[in-house]
């Protein structure tokens, strides 16, 4: 199938998404014959993801589809599919976009974001990303990401830092990657908000993406840890985390209640012989742990619906000596 000008002009967030994984994975190239002064004009674009290779396909099937099955000479390479197409217009019109051949190392410096109606500027990000990004989840914390932005060029990341904090998308995290080749500029996020924000300029009001990319994102949600502490023993109302402290039985947990405002304590967990919290130098408290409220006010016990603040005077309790108390707690306080 012929082309017919297609990239003459970038007017579509198909083609803006293109150009962006062209800038990130594809590649121009003037192959000559030997013994014979034709030269072949060539763009290419070869990944292992099959579904966004068959979505050019069919967006722009003027390209040829070649398949290379890598893994019948190791077992650790993949099948790679490559769209092809030897046509001097339009890599004379990806040129005029802003490409380059050998765009990772001799034309380094040149490449530039490029200029396209700033409407299409998020697809053409979305398309880089999709290309030269990277979005990780840690095994040992599964509700995290890391998004990553990568390029050789520090200019080029830099323009892209300043569109996407132009489009209310912080950056925090600008650095560099050292490898045995040449430096990696990088791009990264961490925080949780911060990553709902970038998923927010990527996926928002799209039609063409990299489907497993989305899915990491659009599986992540932030966690209100609030709603995995304690309940309070006094309302039974939501309880933060306040404080830790170092008592004469090993570490507590300090929480305040988000309802009635009263403190309370219980006992850190323990994982593999060591405390998860580290001890803090500060005055010991009233703590409490699974089932037993410690204070310093009487050695008496009484039910916790005689309480009504915890820091009411308790001088008038019963067997009230100066001497240490507890109070036995229900344990669906803590359900």
């Amino acid at each position: 199938m012929n082309y017919n000008n297609e990239f003459k002009e970038i007017n579509s967030e198909e083609k803006a998404y293109f150009l962006g994984f062209m800038y990130a994975d594809g590649c121009l190239s003037k192959i000559k014959r030997p013994n014979s002064t034709y030269i072949k004009h060539q763009v290419q674009i070869s990944l292992t993801d099959k579904q966004i290779i068959d979505d050019f396909k069919n967006l722009f099937p003027f390209f040829n589809l070649q398949v290379f099955d890598f893994g019948k000479y190791k077992s650790s390479w993949s099948k790679q599919y490559a769209l092809r197409k030897a046509n001097k217009v339009l890599y004379q019109d990806l040129l005029n976009l802003g490409m380059f051949e050998r765009k990772s190392d001799r034309h380094l410096n040149r490449l530039n974001i490029p200029n396209i109606d700033e409407e299409l500027i998020k697809h053409f990000i979305r398309g880089y990303f999709d290309g030269d990004g990277s979005i990780s989840i840690s095994k040992k914390r599964p509700n995290l990401r890391r998004v990553e932005i990568c390029c050789s060029s520090e200019s080029f990341l830099l323009q892209i830092k300043k569109l996407l904090e132009k489009a209310g998308v912080s950056c925090p995290i600008f650095r560099i990657k050292n490898n045995n080749k040449s430096p990696l500029y990088v791009i990264e996020w961490v925080n949780s908000n911060d990553v709902i924000s970038l998923r927010k300029f990527f996926y928002e009001d799209c039609n063409i993406y990299l489907k497993r990319k989305r899915e990491m994102f659009d599986s992540f949600k932030i966690i209100d840890k609030k709603y995995m502490n304690p309940r309070c023993p006094y309302c039974k109302g939501l309880a933060q985390k306040h404080s830790s402290r170092q008592m004469k039985y090993g570490m507590s947990q300090r929480y305040k209640c988000t309802e009635c405002s009263k403190g309370f304590s219980i006992r850190a967990q323990v994982k593999q012989g060591e405390l998860l919290e580290k001890p803090e130098e500060v005055n010991q408290q009233p703590s409490l742990s699974s089932n037993v409220l410690e204070g310093s006010t009487t050695n008496s016990r009484v039910l916790t619906s005689n309480i009504e603040d915890s820091n009411a005077d308790t001088s008038a309790l019963p067997g009230t000596n100066g001497k240490s108390f507890s109070i036995k707690l229900k344990e669906d306080y803590f359900r």
